[in-house]
């Protein structure tokens, strides 16, 4: 079977694209992927079609020149419409015999629905979030400027919302993230429960090297690291690490919060070195920005302790993002907030502490563990024991395959 992939980013960086198209590439499948050349009008974009691994991969750029940006933004603005990618699509739909569309995220779902109809080959929808919801995240911290250009006002939530609904209807297939999240599109979208698969955020062990020895952090390696690692948004609960660091170097003097990676939001980000040094505490917590993948997992395994603190939402209650269980297969302790499903995988491998979201709460798992030598070592095997048993990308290969299997 030929599988076209539709991804509104770019490619190679999204690590759940990456290992599903690799993963029907080893299942026997031929592998497309429509994607965009650059990420800004000002990226030098790559190569409009190259193989990637195995995946023939097309590019376009659909920022310039500027009429056909501005046709393809009045078009999405008034009906979730991608005329550029539609024509791209339907193009290799065309030459390369495609027999399925494998499409990522909300947002080109209805063009990829419009070609799949037209050429009657099923569509899936691979939801990494519940998008809607996901977007009053990403809008709270957005400033008035950035509002304006996104033209909120012509795409209120509601649209979204609307739009979802009217391409779940029409979807051959969907594939989800978590069990909490499948559970949601059955209870409040009517899907059959044999329309929908989940496929977990998981660690690849195969991939992620975890024995990496090269040396991150050495300068703090007499300190208590509690890190995090990803984006940086207003969910996160990133300021809530840094809010609670006055009460835990009470307790635990050499504390130090280290934050991996970057937002896309320098507003935000502006913000978190705000908290600090209103909080005093500039010096005890370090901004690394943005790693390469590779080193990721030396970043973890430098670590003691790391953390989700993911804030309450109709999007957190059934994320499950990647760092989860790359945390668990480096071996940390965790500690995250009862959100349900971080509460279930944490409870069910019993490796860290499920807490509520406030600073004192966080606080207090911190000292806890950083009191007690035993608990942070049994929680931090027993993380990279359940990685290794059941929460790792093998165990979800066959639930992706078998969706292709007709």
């Amino acid at each position: 079977m030929h599988i076209c992939m539709v991804l509104q980013g770019t490619y190679p960086t999204d690590i759940r694209v990456e290992k599903e198209a690799n993963a029907l590439l080893d299942a026997g499948h031929e592998v497309s992927l429509l994607c965009r050349s650059v990420s800004s009008p000002t990226d030098t974009g790559a190569k409009p079609k190259e193989v990637v691994e195995g995946i023939t991969v097309h590019r376009i750029n659909d920022w310039s020149p500027f009429p056909q940006l501005l046709w393809q933004q009045i078009n999405f603005d008034l009906r979730f419409r991608k005329p550029i990618w539609e024509n791209a699509l339907e193009s290799i739909v065309t030459t390369e015999r495609i027999d399925a569309i494998h499409v990522h995220d909300l947002p080109p779902v209805k063009s990829a629905l419009v070609v799949g109809e037209k050429h009657d080959i099923p569509v899936i929808a691979d939801f990494h979030e519940m998008y809607p919801a996901a977007m009053k995240h990403w809008r709270s911290s957005w400033s008035l400027e950035r509002k304006i250009k996104q033209n909120t006002v012509l795409k209120p939530i509601w649209r979204f919302e609307r739009l979802q609904k009217q391409c779940i209807e029409k979807l051959d297939h969907i594939i989800t993230i978590s069990e909490e999240a499948e559970q949601h599109y059955i209870s409040n979208y009517d899907v059959n429960p044999s329309d929908i698969t989940v496929v977990g955020n998981m660690v690849d062990l195969d991939s992620f090297e975890i024995e990496s020895t090269k040396p991150v952090l050495s300068e703090f390696k007499e300190d208590f690291l509690i890190t995090y690692v990803g984006g940086f948004g207003p969910h996160r609960g990133i300021e809530v690490a840094i809010q609670s660091l006055p009460k835990i170097l009470e307790s635990v003097p050499n504390a130090r919060v280290v934050l991996v990676g970057k937002g896309t939001d320098s507003e935000y980000n502006r913000k978190l070195k705000n908290i600090a040094e209103e909080q005093g505490v500039s010096d005890r917590v370090t901004f690394t920005g943005w790693v390469d993948f590779a080193d990721v997992p030396s970043y973890m395994k430098a670590s003691d302790v790391c953390f989700v603190l993911h804030t309450q939402s109709d999007h957190t209650d059934v994320a499950v993002p990647h760092k989860l269980s790359q945390y668990m297969a480096t071996g940390n302790p965790l500690v995250v907030t009862e959100r349900p499903p971080l509460k279930r995988i944490v409870s069910d491998a019993s490796c860290g502490i499920v807490i509520p979201y406030t600073t004192a709460a966080f606080a207090d798992a911190i000292i806890e563990l950083a009191n007690d030598d035993d608990k942070r070592e049994r929680f931090g095997r027993n993380a990279r024991d359940a990685a290794i048993d059941r929460y790792n990308w093998s165990t979800q290969i066959d639930f992706l395959t078998d969706i292709y299997s007709f």
